[in-house]
């Protein structure tokens, strides 16, 4: 597993899940996903 959030509430998961289908949200996990495998190939 690379990337994992959790929400309290499906509200929140739902619109956090709409956000990260926007041109502007898939900018914004690409993101992160690369930060995320970066500091992994530095370990």
């Amino acid at each position: 597993m690379i990337h994992y959030e959790a929400f309290l509430t499906k509200t929140e998961a739902t619109e956090q899940e709409l956000f990260y289908k926007t041109g502007y949200g898939k900018e914004v996990l690409k993101k992160k996903l690369h930060k995320t495998l970066e500091s992994i190939k530095r370990k």
